[in-house]
């Protein structure tokens, strides 16, 4: 999860000004937003919606991400690994010992760190490859038990699950903010069908170079794969036609408004359906979530918060309802986390990942 600087602290930058934030929160709902578009949508005129968003970007604010289709590049699932760390470990040497098997298994795309916590998203062309994934963990961790995390695992296959994996902050943005913004455009879990594309080894080339490098122009693409600026072009646009990787602006959460982070886990009885879900608890429990994976019998979710107190005032009216209701099969194992605390231990690493599937 943001923000974008791997490795250091959630260093906290001054407070957003209005302007700041409405910008922010269209460049979150759509990340293809030219200025004017920008302007459009919350208000502003167009050299100011371009001076705000050259500020944000300058100070770290927000960063751009071209994130891959997972679901549609021959993965099949994502699993998602949480828990508590060694009391007894020294924060630095724990997440030196998790970069480094991160560098050595590039399944796992992105990852943070607080003083007892850990989280990180991985994702696997099969179930075989999971469960080696697993087994190199375990076998890693032999040498070092004492730098071992009580981390739990949560699967999510694409073919029986509804998933998020696109970050959905714009709502999260709009309440922190204070912006009472309409018609947010939320991303919601939704069924994902799996494919793999057929690409040529210069096809494949350009796709990873366009995912490592998000800001890079065709021209840049193309002088790094041998090939003409057209050619470049020609090969984004048709990656864009089809749906191969969506450009995101994924807000770093580094300002004064941004105090906490809530990692959510949910085991649920049989027959919790979504619907059934949604039934019961309404959309506020994936609505402000900006990153939810779904199945009748999980759900993981990360929600933002402003700080402690937003939390302990939201957050049983967004996963209270299934416990009310039964829905529940054990206690929901929530990690709330201060912004502060937070490290990048691997932030949208999908270059490695997506290289080692369609190179």
């Amino acid at each position: 999860m943001p923000p974008r600087y791997a490795g250091d602290r959630y260093d906290m930058g001054s407070r957003l000004n209005k302007g700041e934030r409405l910008v922010l929160f269209a460049l979150a709902e759509d990340g293809n937003r030219t200025d004017a578009q920008v302007a459009d949508r919350v208000g502003l005129k167009e050299s100011t919606a371009r001076m705000h968003r050259k500020r944000l970007m300058g100070e770290g604010h927000v960063a751009f991400v071209n994130f891959p289709s997972l679901h549609k590049l021959g993965f099949e699932l994502i699993a998602q690994f949480f828990g508590h760390t060694n009391p007894a470990v020294t924060i630095e040497d724990r997440n030196c010992t998790y970069r480094e098997f991160f560098r050595r298994n590039p399944s796992v795309f992105d990852s943070v760190a607080g003083e007892s916590f850990m989280m990180a998203s991985a994702a696997f062309s099969d179930i075989s490859e999971f469960l080696m994934f697993v087994e190199r963990r375990d076998s890693f961790f032999e040498d070092i038990p004492w730098s071992a995390s009580f981390l739990r695992t949560a699967v999510f296959p694409f073919d029986i699950s509804r998933c998020a994996y696109l970050y959905n902050f714009a709502p999260c943005l709009d309440r922190i903010l204070g912006l009472g913004m309409r018609d947010i455009r939320a991303v919601s879990p939704k069924p994902l069908r799996r494919g793999a594309p057929e690409l040529s080894k210069t096809e494949a080339k350009a796709f990873v170079e366009m995912i490592r490098s998000p800001n890079a122009t065709d021209a840049e693409i193309a002088s790094r794969i041998g090939r003409s600026r057209q050619t470049a072009t020609e090969m984004r646009n048709s990656f864009l036609s089809r749906g191969l990787y969506t450009r995101v602006a994924v807000p770093t959460l580094r300002s004064e408004e941004f105090g906490a982070l809530a990692y959510v886990h949910l085991s649920f009885r049989s027959g919790a359906t979504y619907e059934r879900k949604v039934r019961v608890a309404g959309d506020g429990w994936w609505r402000h979530s900006c990153y939810t994976l779904e199945r009748n019998a999980e759900l993981f979710g990360v929600y933002p918060f402003s700080g402690f107190k937003e939390y302990s005032q939201l957050m049983h009216s967004f996963v209270g309802p299934f416990q009310e209701e039964g829905l529940v099969a054990s206690d929901p194992e929530i990690f709330v986390v201060s912004h502060d605390n937070l490290v990048d231990l691997a932030d949208c690493e999908f270059a490695p990942l997506i290289g080692r599937v369609v190179l």
